[in-house]
């Protein structure tokens, strides 16, 4: 006896032996449920949206950095080439604006790393307010359903 017609076989069986409304209402009763199991509460809400304000700062920070040490590669090698041209009078004029510029971009860096810092030290307490106000709702709630309860 093959595979095949011994699983034939067994679903026969089975079939026989299971009355057909019994089969039918398996089938059709699937339940439906919203309980807080499944919904997300709300400290892990609002560690969801602190890690996404996080991730976005440090990449805002990252940027920064990057255009701090690209500017200053241009500096050096901007430099480089006029030293080896042999413009030896250039060279002193360039690298001094070229420090200047580097200088004004590691402050402008500085100033938005700061500007973000901010920010999100600002949503970061909103974040933190929203929480303590969900909680306050969610514990008035919870004496609300135990008073319900008890009465």
């Amino acid at each position: 006896m093959s595979f095949l017609t011994r699983t034939i076989n067994a679903s026969r069986t089975v079939a026989i032996a299971t009355p057909a409304s019994r089969i039918a209402v398996a089938r059709s009763s699937r339940t439906f449920t919203t309980s807080l199991a499944a919904q997300k509460t709300a400290s892990e809400t609002v560690k969801d949206e602190l890690k996404h304000i996080d991730r976005a700062v440090s990449d805002k920070l990252v940027d920064g950095i990057n255009l701090a040490s690209a500017a200053t590669h241009k500096v050096k090698q901007t430099a480089e080439d006029l030293s080896s041209s042999g413009v030896a009078n250039q060279v002193e004029g360039e690298a001094a604006h070229a420090k200047g510029k580097a200088q004004e971009l590691k402050g402008r860096a500085e100033g938005k790393m700061s500007e973000m810092s901010g920010k999100a030290q600002e949503l970061k307490g909103k974040a933190k307010g929203a929480a303590a106000e969900t909680k306050g709702k969610a514990k008035e709630s919870v004496e609300e359903m135990q008073s319900n309860l008890f009465e």
